[in-house]
């Protein structure tokens, strides 16, 4: 979720992008249920759940913006996001030490995999996930009924299930960019 100009031209986020998803009682998206643009105000009103994405800076250079929007809005999940191209980066590592520091449960989604094979990725991932710093156990989520199974687990912490995607846009210009996301649910 791009804000500036200069985060479009780079691919990189440098500030706190903010986007609620409104959910009717049926599970239902409400944002775009009624043909018009609704607020942030609209949306809740309208809705029985929330959910909150809080897209922050990956890059090294905005860390400390990534660090206080984590502690500043002490979200309930963290998603962080690595680009089956980059694999495990130094910057995600860092990035997966600050969740595992703040106690946050979490998720990775792995990007790209239909430009270049995950496999390599899923490697690096598993081996950082079972290292003695961090101690989960890796669960690969491939159906609905495996991303059921990888939220209730999600509950003991132990386990962290990634995920891998297919992106079905391409970009103009190439961008490995490793992102933290965050998850806030409300009511």
């Amino acid at each position: 979720m791009f804000r500036h100009m200069h985060e479009i031209q780079s691919g990189r986020t440098s500030s706190i992008s903010h986007e609620t998803l409104g959910f009717d009682a049926q599970g239902t998206i409400i944002n775009y249920k009624y043909n018009e643009m609704m607020t942030a105000e609209e949306i809740s009103d309208r809705s029985t759940k929330l959910v909150t994405f809080l897209d922050l800076a990956g890059h090294r250079r905005y860390m400390r913006t990534t660090v206080q929007a984590l502690l500043g809005y002490s979200p309930h999940y963290a998603m962080l996001v690595v680009s089956a191209g980059s694999g495990c980066t130094g910057t995600s590592k860092e990035h997966l030490s600050i969740v595992l520091a703040l106690d946050m449960p979490f998720f990775i989604v792995i990007t790209k995999t239909d430009i270049t094979s995950p496999d390599q990725t899923v490697q690096e991932l598993r081996q950082v996930l079972i290292s003695v710093g961090c101690r989960k156990i890796p669960f690969i989520v491939t159906n609905s009924d495996e991303a059921i199974s990888a939220a209730s687990n999600q509950l003991s912490r132990k386990s962290s299930p990634y995920l891998r995607f297919k992106c079905n846009w391409r970009r103009t210009k190439p961008c490995d960019k490793v992102s933290l996301c965050s998850l806030t649910k409300y009511k």
